[in-house]
């Protein structure tokens, strides 16, 4: 029991170790609003947001996290799943946390959304 704790607690702290020197090697001045209105740009999203609101989260003493939620309306499935294989594929260190879909009211055929996409980044002293 203890070993395989002590396995476990290796391997956590490799992937901290790992995720650390992933955020450590993102582009100086990174910044995640301007990433993402450009990926909304891309896919011809941009008459679709109605509302794109970040905020920024202290993870530790030198990091935090800047979270933007983007409200969607009025937009195909294809149109949604283009967006969201554009901010997981890109090689930039972002993450998709929430993700919440419902039907327009006003087009049956059209969907609206709400996501959450996070960034760490290292805060440079």
């Amino acid at each position: 029991m203890l070993r395989s704790k002590c396995q476990e607690y290796a391997s956590l702290r490799n992937g901290l170790d790992d995720l650390r020197a992933k955020v450590a090697s993102q582009k100086e001045g990174f910044e995640l609003l301007p990433y993402l209105e450009s990926l909304i740009h891309q896919c011809g999203l941009a008459e679709n947001v109605v509302m794109m609101k970040p905020h920024t989260v202290p993870l530790e003493s030198n990091y935090r996290e800047t979270i933007v939620e983007i409200k969607l309306e009025n937009l195909t499935l294809s149109q949604l799943v283009g967006f969201l294989g554009k901010v997981e594929t890109t090689a930039v260190l972002v993450k998709t946390t929430t993700l919440h879909i419902k039907r327009n009211l006003a087009n049956r055929d059209s969907l609206d959304s709400a996501i959450e996409i996070h960034s760490a980044k290292l805060i440079q002293s």
